[in-house]
């Protein structure tokens, strides 16, 4: 075998490693970024569930102050519902509930925004979604 033909193929499996390396990293970072959007679908989910729930709640309107009124900051631990998605991450939910006003066509009620948050090892919280769901003193007519 000749100098040639001996660069030649030690060129071409150094270009063979530099091309499966590249389709490793693609793969990788491929199924990390699937994952990410499997545990943020994970959260949002999570927040429409809560939503539906309050959707449902008029029957506890009275009870929305003494049920959601205190659960208004992510930092604390004691302020805030907490949540293990399916793929085991922490999700924090918090509510802001709004003051009783006139809704719909004479209907008093109430607006509450659920914010949902995915535990970060570096920064503590990152919010992911905000639902808003209304619930109606009178109930769902």
């Amino acid at each position: 075998m000749g100098t040639g033909q001996t660069l030649l193929t030690i060129s071409a499996i150094a270009l063979y490693s530099i091309t499966l390396n590249n389709i490793v990293a693609s793969h990788v970072n491929s199924v990390k970024y699937a994952l990410q959007q499997q545990e943020t679908s994970e959260a949002v989910e999570i927040g429409n569930s809560i939503t539906e729930q309050l959707f449902a709640a008029s029957a506890s309107y009275d009870d929305l102050e003494d049920q959601y009124g205190a659960l208004n900051d992510v930092s604390k631990a004691n302020a805030r519902e907490n949540f293990e998605t399916q793929m085991g991450d922490s999700v924090a939910v918090t509510y802001q509930l709004g003051k009783e006003k006139e809704m719909v066509e004479g209907e008093l009620g109430r607006k509450l925004i659920v914010n949902v948050y995915k535990k970060n090892d570096i920064s503590g919280y990152k919010k992911v979604s905000e639902h808003v769901a209304v619930v109606l003193k009178g109930g769902v007519k």
